[in-house]
């Protein structure tokens, strides 16, 4: 319906909004000694789609979506690998990390939690790259 497609972009939006403050806060903290540019670049390893779309497989997430056009989505007919795919399975990602933050009364206690898991996620990711 028209009215929980509006209620799943603004999860993303709020979503989007918070990974990427996290990431830049783990990253300010964890490398003082990375320039402006290089931290950009470590950022957006953290959170563009290919990488919250992994997240999203590991957890399950991606099972759960419900689309009309899915297979579509995860064939694109335009020889590009499944890019639409992975951005919708990233964007769900996005969705449930808002509402993990908007699960919790104090939604300052849902950020913790969800900053929390990411960084647990991103670790790993950090030392590899």
């Amino acid at each position: 319906t028209n009215s929980s497609q509006m209620t799943y972009d603004r999860l993303e939006f709020l979503g989007d909004a918070n990974i990427e403050k996290f990431a830049t806060d783990l990253i300010f903290e964890k490398y003082p000694q990375l320039q402006v540019g290089e931290m950009s670049q470590l950022r957006e390893q953290l959170v563009k789609n290919e990488t919250l779309a992994q997240y999203s497989k590991e957890y399950g997430l991606e099972k759960k979506i419900k689309a009309n056009d899915k297979k579509s989505m995860q064939k694109d007919s335009h020889g590009k690998g499944n890019k639409g795919w992975t951005k919708v399975i990233a964007d769900v990602f996005e969705a449930y990390i808002a509402a993990i933050i908007l699960s919790n009364e104090n939604k300052r206690t849902g950020e913790d939690i969800a900053e929390a898991w990411l960084r647990e996620l991103w670790t790993p990711r950090i030392e590899t790259l």
